[in-house]
């Protein structure tokens, strides 16, 4: 049952929390990419396998010569995908200073409000595009790509995240509250 007074939390955001927002949101278009790619890779090392059996000599020399660059260009999509969220996550701490301000929510069934030094954001339920729960935040989208982090840690109890999650499911319905997938059970 929902409780209609207002839940109010305060917090302000770390390198962590915004890192994991970055991961998540990197993550969780490129996962079933990451999967087929793996596939793919399986698939091929049964292919020279295969080829090894048949021709153990011609495949040494055609594919081992390459394997240099075959390594340096796997390291680099390796650290495109890992290192890519951290660089732009310390990159924007760095250069946006309101991520690093204390910001205090209310949320009431009638409206979410947000307050900082520098900004104050008042929006209706109805203009909520949807609300993506992870293991550790909040993400409230007021639009496809445009999200305010309200990490778990900012609520008093483990009470207070089931009110907001009771809250938010009633103010929008299970269609626009999205439960944490393969991705946001690990950011």
């Amino acid at each position: 049952m929902i409780d209609t007074a207002s839940i109010e939390a305060s917090i302000q955001l770390e390198f962590h929390d915004f890192l994991r927002f970055q991961y998540f949101h990197t993550l969780r278009r490129l996962w079933i990419g990451l999967i087929l790619l793996l596939l793919l890779l399986v698939g091929l090392i049964l292919l020279l396998a295969l080829t090894w059996i048949s021709s153990p000599r011609e495949i040494f020399t055609n594919v081992f010569s390459n394997f240099g660059q075959m390594l340096f260009f796997a390291g680099l999509g390796i650290f495109s995908l890992l290192g890519g969220p951290y660089i732009h996550a310390r990159r924007m701490m760095r250069t946006t200073p309101e991520l690093q301000e204390m910001t205090a929510f209310r949320i009431s069934p009638e409206l979410i409000q947000t307050r900082s030094a520098t900004t104050r954001m008042e929006c209706q339920w109805e203009r909520v595009h949807f609300v993506q729960e992870t293991a550790s935040f909040f993400l409230l989208y007021f639009a496809p790509q445009i999200a305010t982090i309200l990490p778990k840690r900012a609520f008093h109890s483990q009470q207070e995240v089931q009110q907001f999650r009771e809250l938010v499911l009633a103010q929008l319905g299970q269609k626009k509250f999205r439960k944490p997938g393969v991705v946001g059970r690990w950011c």
